[in-house]
This record gives structure tokens, sequence and C-alpha cells, in this order.
């Protein structure tokens, strides 16, 4: 009789390890999945666009005041522009 507690209780262990190690990758998966970091940052925390215009050179700055982010985007004479995008 003790070995078949023995063996139920193995069991049993282990299906809660096991339940256990699913949860926690589901979990982590949903986090991943949801994370700030996997998409743009939200529209409503963008601030208005700064221009700054100089000659043929121009500036335009907006930070995110929800998440460490900034986008800046320069124009530099007709044809050339750069655009930068920050999200720590």
């Amino acid at each position: 009789m003790p070995f078949l507690f023995h063996r139920w209780t193995g069991r049993m262990v282990a299906l809660c390890a096991a339940a256990a190690a699913a949860t926690l990758l589901a979990l982590g998966a949903f986090c991943v999945y949801r994370g700030t970091q996997t998409g743009d940052p939200p529209d409503s925390g963008w601030g208005a666009w700064e221009v700054e215009r100089v000659a043929d050179w121009s500036a335009s700055v907006r930070v995110n005041a929800q998440v460490h982010a900034a986008e800046a985007e320069v124009h530099m004479g007709k044809a050339e522009s750069i655009t930068i995008k920050a999200y720590g």
C-alpha cells in the first residue's frame, strides 16, 4: 500500500509541476505579445510637433508623455529628409 501511495503522490507532483510550467509559459508569451515595446507608443500621449526653420533646413520634434519616446524629422533642402524615432 505505501508503494501505491508513493506512485500516486509522484504523479500528482509531476502533474502540478507541468501545470505550473504551462501557466508560466502562457503568461510569458502573453507578456511578450502585449509588451510596450511591440509596437508604436499610444497616439494619445504624443505632444504637438515643435518646428524650427533655418533657411532651407527644418526640424520637427515631438515627445510622448506616456512612455519615454521621441520622434524627430529633419528636412535638408527640398529633396532630403531624415526621420529619427527613439523609444526607450
